[in-house]
């Protein structure tokens, strides 16, 4: 995909208006208008298709930072970085460069049993770490798996994978079809790295009133205590009226444990030696906790952790310590539905819309760390009038 990085700053006449964004398709070649290509606001259900004049319009824009994703059969993909603080935003022309086809060494011969078993086992790999294993992952489905290009390294037992297309993503749980354009994904245990990044568009499956009603209780189910609840409560400087608590922990490692290198690397070592008691002693060895921690009772004020910056609309969410963030529980103690804030040296920002903007060195543990794709909900997902 080729990232134009260009920043729309347009300053804000209403906060509260719903922004309609427009702009125009066109061929970097000869500069004539791309028909039928896909227009959408990046992790969102907000999107389009060019008319025969290469234009589009995306409506009910809310005020934040996008990236406006255009994609079209025969040309690369682009990103463009667009933040919207007004009613009306006019996109300059997009150019889209057309797709040079890699072609692959097809190898025609017997069925290799083994090579289709290991694409198998990091397929499956795959899938548990990307989609996750909740039970709205147990409803969510890769209807073209084929596409996915999966490497791992045994030494370092580092799993990498890309698409050059977009996956289809069917979730029965929340009742969306998402088009995914998987840039990076990373699995690396050693350091305990996860992290993965690409284009998305969330589509409401169409279904019966009954569906429609069991989707729309899921996904508040599924709202309800996550990050962009949390984040969104932030910027409306309502934490605790939305359930939420949050103390200030420190934490020493313990001394009792090993390194996750020191020990992974025994448990493969040991598993492939058979030797079942020294396997055994490192894997249990490793079910361990990493730290000691020690919780004040005092819970903090949202503005000792977040702060308006010079953008309206944008937020930094930062503090000395470590964070412990609880819903529905006001127990310093509680793990169920908690999560720790790890921070580096530097902020976290995020939008009005509870969009992570950059984590840069930052990280979550806990409880929104076990969460993946199957649980995610786009940027304009709004709770239903009722519940607000």
């Amino acid at each position: 995909m080729r990232y134009l990085f260009l920043l729309l700053f347009v300053y804000p006449l209403n906060l509260a208006a719903q922004t309609t964004m427009s702009g125009k398709v066109l061929s970097l070649v000869n500069q004539k208008p791309v028909a039928d290509a896909s227009v959408f606001l990046n992790n969102t259900s907000i999107g389009t298709k060019t008319d025969a004049a290469g234009t589009f319009t995306l409506s009910n824009v809310k005020n934040g930072k996008y990236d406006l994703i255009v994609s079209c059969v025969g040309f690369e993909a682009v990103s463009q970085g667009v933040v919207v603080q007004d009613n009306k935003v006019q996109v300059p022309d997009i150019q889209l460069m057309p797709k040079v086809t890699e072609l692959r060494e097809v190898k025609i011969g017997k069925k290799n049993t083994r090579v289709d078993s290991r694409r198998a086992r990091l397929l499956r790999m795959f899938m548990q770490e990307f989609l996750g294993n909740t039970a709205n992952a147990s409803q969510t489905k890769i209807l073209n798996p084929e596409i996915l290009y999966l490497d791992y390294d045994e030494e370092q037992q580092k799993l990498t994978a890309s698409t050059q297309d977009f996956l289809i993503i069917e979730n029965k749980a929340l009742g969306y079809r998402t088009k995914y354009l998987l840039t990076s994904f990373v699995k690396d245990p050693l350091n305990n790295i996860l992290q993965y990044t690409g284009a998305s568009a969330f589509e409401q499956i169409k279904g019966t009133p009954e569906q429609q009603t069991e989707w729309q209780n899921k996904r508040v189910k599924t709202y309800l205590g996550s990050a962009m609840h949390f984040l969104r409560a932030c910027t409306e400087n309502a934490v605790g009226q939305n359930d939420f608590t949050v103390f200030k922990l420190q934490r020493t490692p313990n001394p009792d444990r090993a390194p996750d290198s020191v020990i992974l690397r025994k448990i493969r070592y040991f598993t492939d030696v058979k030797e079942r008691d020294s396997a055994i002693y490192w894997s249990t060895m490793f079910q361990e906790p990493r730290f000691a921690y020690s919780v004040p009772k005092v819970k903090l004020d949202a503005k000792e952790y977040i702060k308006a910056t010079d953008q309206k609309s944008f937020f930094a969410l930062y503090h000395p310590n470590i964070l412990m963030v609880n819903y529905k529980n006001n127990n310093a103690n509680a793990n169920a539905n908690s999560t720790l804030i790890i921070f580096g040296d530097q902020e976290t920002y995020f939008d009005s819309n509870g969009i992570i903007l950059s984590m840069r060195d930052n990280k979550f543990e806990r409880y929104w760390s076990e969460l993946r794709f199957a649980d995610q909900l786009p940027a304009d997902y709004e709770l239903p009038r009722s519940l607000k």
